[in-house]
């Protein structure tokens, strides 16, 4: 019974830690996400409102273009990353 209990606090503890490093990551991708995505947001109200000269609305795309490929890529490998843990998961 006392092993049990001890195994039980070692499982506990351990799934905090873990939840504990989720929420880290889980801000830390959100952030990371966050500020491209508001690039793009901020371009396109300029865009739309006509703050931007036509003439210079292809450098703007541009930077919404790189904005938004900064953010599926952030999210492409964090699928790629859960991919592999699971995949990890299954073979162990």
């Amino acid at each position: 019974k006392e092993e049990l209990m001890k195994q039980l606090q070692k499982t506990n503890a351990s799934l905090e830690e873990e939840q504990e490093m989720n929420e880290i990551l889980i801000k830390t991708v959100s952030h990371d996400i966050a500020n491209p995505l508001t690039v793009v947001n901020a371009y396109t109200d300029m865009m739309i409102s006509k703050a931007i000269p036509v003439e210079d609305r292809n450098v703007y795309l541009e930077k919404v273009k790189l904005s938004s490929n900064a953010a599926l890529d952030m999210i492409g490998r964090i699928r790629n990353a859960i991919v592999t843990r699971t995949q990890s998961e299954l073979t162990q």
